[in-house]
């Protein structure tokens, strides 16, 4: 099958959907702005832009979803020892208050949604299944968000290191475009952008020139 046929046209009443999406929802529209803006921007503000435009669709997906917690305690189980753990802590007579009230804030926040859970929720509601790949890439826009540029697995050159930031920012925008597409009701492909750009720096997971939203 050649290329083109591949990408099926946009059906018009998704397209009405999608246009109607930018016209009547500020956030949607400001989000879809940041990723066209995305295109031109250079290298490093690339990244960024896709690496805030990701968190921006985690955000207005997350709203009227109930999110997974991915690997809780069992609520009946984790109560339990949370209050013989509670019990053993406030009895220490090692551990000063401002200690115990660290420690107990810590512990009762093990089954609170994690900013991962928040990602990747866009993604398991919609049934868009995510290899390894995806998730790292997912916690190099973490790195991004705080200051860290992704590190590279070669050897640590600039070449090198701009060249996986390119790659990072190809996979945010593949993954937007498939969380987008198929939000707004789109059946098809999408560009594998990573495949497509990659200059022979991508992954096993990279094969497919398309990937199927």
């Amino acid at each position: 099958m050649k290329f083109h046929q591949r990408i099926p046209v946009m059906a018009n009443d998704v397209f009405a959907s999608f246009v109607k999406k930018i016209k009547t929802d500020v956030d949607f529209a400001s989000l879809i702005h940041a990723i066209v803006d995305g295109h031109g921007y250079s290298l490093h503000s690339k990244a960024f832009s896709y690496a805030v435009s990701m968190e921006l669709f985690a955000n207005m997906f997350s709203q009227g979803h109930t999110l997974r917690v991915r690997n809780p305690v069992r609520k009946g189980i984790w109560r339990s020892y949370l209050e013989k753990f509670r019990t053993i802590i406030n009895e220490s007579s090692e551990l000063l208050e401002e200690e115990k009230k660290h420690v107990l804030k810590k512990v009762g926040h093990i089954n609170q949604k994690t900013n991962k859970d928040r990602l990747i929720a866009p993604f398991e509601y919609q049934d868009i299944a995510l290899n390894p790949e995806d998730s790292r890439i997912l916690n190099n826009r973490n790195d991004l968000l705080h200051g860290r540029f992704p590190v590279s697995p070669e050897v640590k050159t600039l070449n090198s290191e701009n060249e996986h930031l390119f790659y990072v920012s190809m996979r945010l925008l593949t993954l937007l475009n498939l969380g987008i597409l198929k939000w707004v009701g789109y059946i098809g492909y999408t560009p594998n952008y990573a495949r497509i750009y990659g200059k022979g720096k991508t992954s096993t997971a990279d094969k497919d020139w398309f990937v199927k939203v």
